[in-house]
């Protein structure tokens, strides 16, 4: 009698991340001098939205930095002009930013050289179903000032940290467009 046995074999796929931004998504925004607005003191701006998908195991993800930045054409937003940076799961997977949708992590209030490092959470994604996550943060009337406009970039493999929900093994993260456009933060947006 002859036995035949197989290892069982999970096939890491990579982390694929496509961003949107919410701003210019968004059509009751205006533009102002090309670009678009939103108004200064405004709680809940859903700036980004963050899909991700992987094929084969899942990915748990424990942190995202978000880097902010400005063209030299425009004065760069600071701590001061954004307040409470945020993710939000779509617990609802309607792709909306809403109040049905959660809170993960802390909220910060301020960057270290202009990158929100977002941690303190473990979101899982799944090789199946909606995996969305928003970010969101309000806007300071503080120094409020006309030209003050920003951006956030996701770009670089260490910008995520994820890792294999079975094996434990790092993940490569694959981004597509995962950043938002310049925005200016404007008295009335």
């Amino acid at each position: 009698l002859t036995t035949t046995e197989s290892n069982t074999t999970t096939i890491l796929g990579p982390l694929t991340i496509i961003g949107r931004d919410l701003i210019e998504a968004d059509a009751n925004r205006k533009l102002d001098r090309g670009l678009y607005t939103i108004p200064s003191n405004e709680a809940n701006v859903a700036v980004l939205r963050l899909n991700f998908s992987v094929a084969g195991e899942g990915v748990n993800i424990t942190v995202i930095k978000l880097n902010r930045n400005a063209p030299s054409t425009v004065t760069a937003a600071s701590d001061t002009h954004m307040l409470n940076v945020r993710l939000f799961n779509d617990t609802n997977s309607d792709g909306r930013f809403s109040s049905a949708d959660t809170q993960i992590g802390p909220a910060l209030n301020s960057s270290t050289s202009n990158v929100y490092s977002l941690t303190g959470f473990q979101y899982n994604v799944t090789a199946t179903g909606v995996n969305t996550l928003f970010v969101v943060l309000n806007t300071s009337d503080v120094s409020w000032n006309p030209d003050v406009a920003f951006n956030f970039t996701l770009a670089a493999n260490a910008d995520i940290d994820s890792i294999g929900a079975v094996t434990a093994t790092n993940i490569t993260e694959l981004f597509t467009t995962a950043l938002t456009n310049t925005t200016r933060i404007t008295q009335t947006g």
